[in-house]
Order: C-alpha cells, then sequence, then structure tokens
C-alpha cells in the first residue's frame, strides 16, 4: 500500500494551542493509514498550555521563525497534497497564505475549507485552490477519494 503525505496548513499564530491542534487530529484520525499527515503542530506538546500562540519562540530551534519556515517548506514539498482549513480564522493567516503559495509554485493540489465571505475570500487564494468546499468532512472525503491507490 503506498503512503500519501498530506500536509495540514492553517490558522496557528493568535489561536490556543487546543484550537490549532483540535482539527488536526479530527483529521489524522479519519484518514486511512496509508494517508500520512505532516502537521506543523507536531512535536509541540510543550505548547499545550498556550492561550495565543505566537510566530516565535526563541530558543527553541523548531518554533523560531527560521524553524518555523522551514520545517514548513520542507513538508509542504515533500506532501502529495496540502488540506488548507481556514474555516475558523479569527484574523488573516500569514503563514498559511505562504504554504498555499509554496504549494502552489510545487504544483502540489491544495483543498481549501473556507466559507464565502471569509477574510481570506480573494481571487488569489481562490486561484491557488484547487477546491474550496464548505466544511472539513466533504474535504476529507474528497481526499480519501484522490489520494486513494
Amino acid at each position: 500500500m503506498r503512503e500519501s503525505y498530506l500536509y495540514l496548513a492553517g490558522q496557528i499564530s493568535g489561536i490556543s494551542y487546543k484550537e490549532a491542534t483540535i482539527w488536526r487530529e479530527y483529521v489524522k484520525e479519519k484518514l486511512p493509514r496509508n494517508i500520512r499527515t505532516l502537521s506543523p503542530m507536531r512535536g509541540q506538546e510543550w505548547l499545550s498550555g498556550e492561550l495565543s500562540l505566537s510566530w516565535d519562540y526563541e530558543g527553541y530551534p523548531l518554533t523560531s521563525a527560521a524553524g518555523l519556515l522551514a520545517r514548513s517548506f520542507f513538508d509542504v514539498q515533500r506532501s502529495d497534497m496540502v488540506l488548507t482549513d481556514l474555516s475558523a480564522a479569527s484574523t488573516v493567516s500569514q503563514g498559511t497564505l505562504c504554504e498555499m503559495g509554496w504549494a502552489y509554485a510545487l504544483r502540489k493540489p491544495i483543498i481549501l475549507v473556507m466559507d464565502k465571505g471569509d477574510i481570506h475570500d480573494t481571487p488569489i487564494v481562490a486561484e491557488q485552490a484547487s477546491l474550496i468546499l464548505p466544511d472539513l468532512d466533504t474535504a476529507l472525503s474528497v481526499v480519501k477519494t484522490m489520494l486513494a491507490e
């Protein structure tokens, strides 16, 4: 069985650790074992008490600005597809928009969960997305079908 990699992009900065991880854990649980998720929150359990995550935790290599950028770009590069959830974004998610730009440039399919009229609902974001879907469960169905053997 071929393994596929799915990068999970979405807001992190300005939200709690729980908010940043709960949907990513849900996605991981709902996918078959051959679809491996790549979460920018993996290995960051030490942030579990944070109520408002920051861009930069100096002194921690993978949560410094350079570390975040390097790991996220590496993960997008090695992924087969990117699932972006902006459905609950409270502010513009600059990091997520960078990840979408990388995925688009690397010709990775981008499945975007976003409401019509969302703060990210712009022509550039829409053009980068392979599909824009209204909810995470619909997106998961599409991901499973597209990454099926």
